[in-house]
């Protein structure tokens, strides 16, 4: 490559040399031709300038030689004669050379006419023309009695040299003219010939040229491409200077750098390309540089700048080269632009004292959340905002106003300030304080004068400077800060206090929301003591007259149906529906009682489950036996399903019994001609078995908003499902609380229009209820297994244990009527005592008795 661009080098030279010949060549040439062209042009000039005087003087003569002696012969006079003599003469003149002619014309009004006859007709040439007409110039000069030459055009439109003169005697005038072509025909034939002389002069010079300067030229090429080379592959730009300061030689980074070209550039003074600040003495550091020349490197501690093209300064660094060279001491200094540099160090430097900046702020920041952490109480919380801000922000007084009321911000806190004096509460509106909280904007006042007494909530004091700094939480004043110190904030302290007020705001916000809480909390929890409390005595009342409420009904209850029984014995059949209606309303009464009681009971905490063994599936048929009339009612199918080996639980079977009878009795009455399925199953868990009991109706169903309701108590799922099905909304809720009570849950899943599902799972065991039931012990649950007893004749005798003498009598008849002998207790312990001592076949318990209840009797 090296090789082939010297080469090329070469030629440039030897090619620059033979084009300077040829150059020279063709000027001295064209120089000669030139001066030859412009004689040969003077010459025709001046002979056509001959041939039309000679001819102008001949026809004068002859016009006044015809004005002197002609005798009028001619018509028009002596000048129509000599005119008639002329024409006839240039007619058969028939011109001069190859193009030219005479041609004499002769001015009327705004016309000119040709009075000779044209040489050259045939070209379409008019006698009479405009004198304006570019084609008749030069006759048109000639008539303005404008004698000389000139180039134009002829009556042909060709362009010809001619000459010119007016003819004063006959007021004509004479043109002689020649075409151009005719003209330069020997010029441009001299010109050939000299041209083939002169090129092949060039050709045998540039041989010549070749064979002397080519090994010159290569050893020139040579050098001069090493320092080429050299120079253009420095990084930087590269500046030449000789000992006077002036730059010789530059590189094309050089250009670069500072915008000049090379022709721009070199022969100009080094001071061109630095600021003009530094000419004065510049000067002088070249001439000591050139006394004391030694290489000196870049990265010195001083500043040095460029000035580019455009005028614009910029850093650089520098270093100096000294180069001998024959001609002389040279200096190579190599100039490196370092503007993106600096500029990256100084972004640098910037970016590291925000970086910093942010750090001191963001300590700060955290000493003051550390230090506000955990504040709960108002009074404490303003003794350390006020001492943070006061050490952070370098001030003399600080002050925290806090809103109080919705109206009235009320000073929670001072620093440096008077124990007397000042303001402790101010409105929106009023003075200074009141005005930042109306803009909610910060106020500033700063180098207040001394003679300046402000009345603020620090008193009336001489201030340097003052900030009144609005905390403001969801576009709420929540709190003003009133800081004075001597000097104004500057900008970190102020970024500082601009973060650090939104957490002072929010933290300020959370604490008075915090203290209203606190005195609605103790409000409410007032409230609900009082609430609970009167809903304990109101429970505590409603269980402990459970037994009173429930025995006069009862009583109710048995006497209706000893009427219904006698009406039917002696034949009143008239009055047993009426006595079947006070059956019914009683029994429905009594429902209602039982689950009043029931919720009372459960909610005064007198609520116990009472553990015993029975059989799951018998259960079942007691319930579904129980429930049957209610499904034919409403015309419902009962579909029982039960899993394999049911067996025994030992649980509170009256509360389990209770639960299924309210989930079968709400499917029956909340389902029409649709159907019931009861799915019964045992599981066994790593905490023991486990007996799942669903009911599954295609009823009315419960809406999705709805379900979260179900388990409240006296709630449905709307008031039109009370007014069309009845019920008191206790059912599910005893339902459920049953089901906790036993270990387990109630669960529901429903879908409006499409039915419901009620799961009761519960243990098969009684958590806490470990001993089982005698076995010489059988409860009686139902009139027939009464029956059976009696048929079987184990034993004839009854005790019957009730502290209601009305219940004793009713049952004593009861059982009488059937052939039983009736012993009879009125309290717990008497029929404990009795039980031991007669030994009876089957006991009644009245398990609501005072004192000692029937299950502890069991």
């Amino acid at each position: 490559m090296l090789y082939e661009s010297s080469s090329k080098d070469q030629r440039s030279i030897l090619l620059m040399a033979i084009s300077l010949m040829i150059i020279v060549s063709v000027i001295v040439l064209g120089l000669t031709l030139w001066m030859l062209y412009r004689s040969n042009f003077e010459q025709r000039v001046e002979g056509l300038q001959a041939m039309v005087r000679g001819q102008v003087a001949l026809i004068e003569s002859v016009a006044r030689f015809d004005r002197q002696f002609s005798q009028n012969e001619v018509t028009g006079g002596a000048g129509a004669a000599t005119l008639q003599q002329v024409t006839e003469a240039y007619s058969h003149l028939g011109g001069f050379g190859t193009t030219g002619e005479f041609v004499l014309g002769l001015r009327r009004g705004e016309e000119i006419e040709f009075l000779s006859e044209f040489r050259f007709p045939e070209k379409g040439a008019r006698k009479v023309v405009p004198l304006t007409t570019d084609r008749a110039a030069p006759m048109r000069r000639a008539l303005n009695n404008e004698p000389g030459w000139m180039i134009g055009l002829d009556y042909r439109g060709e362009q010809v040299l001619a000459a010119f003169q007016p003819i004063n005697e006959l007021d004509l005038g004479l043109v002689a003219k020649l075409d151009m072509r005719e003209v330069n025909a020997p010029f441009m034939k001299a010109a050939a010939t000299a041209l083939g002389i002169a090129a092949l002069i060039v050709f045998i010079g540039g041989l010549l040229i070749l064979r002397m300067a080519r090994p010159m030229v290569h050893r020139i090429e040579e050098s001069q491409q090493r320092f080429r080379t050299l120079l253009e592959s420095a990084p930087d730009a590269m500046v030449i200077i000789d000992a006077t300061g002036e730059i010789i030689m530059i590189n094309r980074q050089t250009e670069e750098v500072f915008g000049y070209s090379r022709n721009e550039i070199i022969g100009q003074p080094i001071e061109k390309l630095i600021p003009r600040r530094f000419h004065e003495k510049h000067p002088g550091q070249v001439q000591a540089f050139f006394s004391n020349p030694s290489t000196r490197s870049m990265g010195t501690e001083r500043e040095l700048f460029g000035l580019s093209r455009a005028g614009r300064e910029f850093p650089v660094e520098i270093s100096l080269s000294p180069i001998e060279t024959e001609d002389g001491m040279l200096v190579a200094s190599s100039v490196r632009d370092v503007t993106e540099r600096k500029q990256a160090e100084a972004k640098l430097q910037a970016l590291n004292e925000n970086v910093e900046r942010q750090r001191r702020t963001e300590i700060a920041l955290n000493e003051l959340y550390d230090v506000l952490r955990g504040q709960q109480e108002m009074d404490s919380l303003a003794i350390v905002i006020v001492g943070q801000l006061a050490r952070h922000l370098d001030l003399q007084f600080a002050a925290l106003f806090v809103l109080r009321d919705g109206t009235t911000y009320q000073r929670e806190a001072a620093y440096g300030y008077p124990q007397q004096g000042g303001i402790d509460h101010f409105v929106p509106g009023d003075g200074l304080l009141g005005q930042a909280v109306a803009d909610a904007t910060p106020l500033k006042v700063d180098n207040v004068p001394e003679y300046a007494q402000l009345s603020l909530g620090l008193g009336t004091a001489t201030l340097g400077n003052l900030l009144i700094y609005p905390l403001l939480h969801d576009e709420t004043v929540v709190a003003v800060l009133e800081l004075g110190g001597l000097k104004p904030l500057d900008e970190d302290q102020q970024t500082w206090l601009d973060k650090a007020s939104e957490s002072l705001a929010v933290t300020l916000r959370l604490v008075l929301d915090l203290e209203e809480r606190n005195r609605t909390a103790e409000e409410l929890a007032e409230a609900k003591e009082a609430a609970v409390a009167a809903n304990k005595a109101k429970s505590g009342f409603l269980a402990n007259m459970s037994h009173e409420l429930r025995t006069p009904m009862n009583a109710i209850l048995g006497y209706s149906e000893m009427l219904i029984e006698e009406a039917e014995d002696v034949g009143q059949d008239n009055f047993v529906p009426d006595l079947q209606k006070i059956n019914q309303a009683g029994n429905h009464l009594l429902s209602l009682i039982n689950d009043v009681l029931d919720l009372s009971k459960i909610e005064s905490g007198k609520m116990e489950a009472y553990a015993e063994d029975f059989d799951v599936g018998a259960l079942i048929d007691q319930v579904v036996g129980t429930v049957q009339p209610l499904m034919t009612r409403n015309n419902n199918q009962l579909i029982i399903e039960r899993g394999e080996q049911l067996g025994h639980a030992h649980q509170d079977h009256t509360k389990m019994r209770q639960a299924l009878l309210n989930l079968l009795s709400n499917a029956a009455k909340f389902t029409h001609e649709g159907t019931i399925t009861l799915r019964a199953e045992r599981k066994s868990h790593t905490d023991g078995d486990w007996l799942t009991l669903a009911v599954n109706d295609t009823g009315i169903g419960i809406p999705a908003d709805k379900l979260d309701h179900v388990f409240e108590e006296f709630s449905q799922a709307d008031s039109s499902t009370t007014r069309d099905y009845g019920g008191t909304g206790l059912g599910l809720p005893i339902s459920r609380r049953f089901c906790q009570m036993l270990g387990g849950d109630l669960t529901v899943w429903s879908s409006a229009g499409k039915g419901s599902t009620f799961t009761m799972q519960v243990p098969a065991q009684l958590p806490g209820a470990e001993a089982e039931m005698p076995a010489e012990i059988t409860l009686l649950r139902t009139e027939a297994e009464l029956e059976t007893l009696r048929i079987s004749g184990a034993g004839r005798t009854v005790l019957v244990i009730d502290d209601d003498p009305e219940a004793q009598e009713i049952v004593e008849r009861f059982l009488r009527k059937d052939g039983f002998e009736v012993v009879t207790a009125g309290s717990g312990e008497e029929g404990l005592h009795l039980a031991h001592q007669l030994q009876p076949a089957a006991i009644t318990l009245d398990v609501m008795m005072p004192d000692m209840d029937g299950w502890s009797v069991l």
